[in-house]
C-alpha cells in the first residue's frame, strides 16, 4: 500500500472512472437544457439563458470527451465574438479603420439629405393637391353660376 506505483495506477484508474461520470453527468445536464429549450412556455429572455447553459454545458461535455482539444469557456466566447468581428469587417467593413468612419459619416449625411429631400417632395405634392382641390371647387362654382344665369335667362322668358 505503501508503494507509489500501485497510488499512481489506482488514481488512473479511478480518473477514468471519474471522466466517465462527469461525462453521464455532462450528458443528463444537456439533455435537461435542451428539453428545456424545446418548453414553448419560455419567454425570450428566459431561452437565450437556457440556450446559453446548453451551449456551455456541450462544451464542457465536448473537453471531458476531448480533453486534448479543450476549449475553456471563456476563449470559446472570445472566439465567437472574433468570428463575429471578422464577419462583421468582411460584410461591412472595419470600425476603426478612418476610411471607414468617413465613409459612414458620408453615408449618414446623405441619408439624412435624402430624407429631407422626400419630406419636402411630400410637401410639394400636399400643397398641389391641395391648389388642385381648390381649382376644382373654383370652377364647380363658376359652373354653377352660369347654370344659374343661364335657368334665370330661360324663367324670365316663359310668359
Amino acid at each position: 500500500m505503501l508503494e507509489a506505483s500501485w497510488w499512481r495506477r489506482l488514481k488512473l484508474l479511478l480518473g477514468g472512472v471519474q471522466r466517465e461520470d462527469d461525462c453521464k453527468l455532462l450528458e443528463a445536464l444537456y439533455n435537461y437544457d435542451t428539453s428545456l429549450v424545446a418548453n414553448s412556455g419560455l419567454s425570450e429572455d428566459s431561452f437565450k439563458g437556457v440556450q446559453k447553459s446548453a451551449k456551455a454545458a456541450f462544451q464542457r461535455l465536448l473537453n471531458t470527451y476531448r480533453p486534448w482539444a479543450a476549449v475553456a469557456e471563456e476563449d470559446a466566447k472570445n472566439d465567437e465574438a472574433n468570428r463575429y468581428r471578422e464577419a462583421y469587417k468582411a460584410l461591412i467593413g472595419d470600425l476603426d479603420d478612418p476610411e471607414f468612419i468617413r465613409s459612414r459619416e458620408l453615408a449618414n449625411i446623405k441619408a439624412d439629405a435624402l430624407e429631407e429631400l422626400e419630406l419636402r417632395e411630400d410637401l410639394l405634392k400636399a400643397a398641389e393637391k391641395a391648389l388642385t382641390d381648390d381649382e376644382y371647387v373654383t370652377k364647380r362654382r363658376d359652373e354653377t353660376a352660369r347654370l344659374l344665369a343661364e335657368i334665370a335667362k330661360n324663367s324670365s322668358r316663359i310668359p
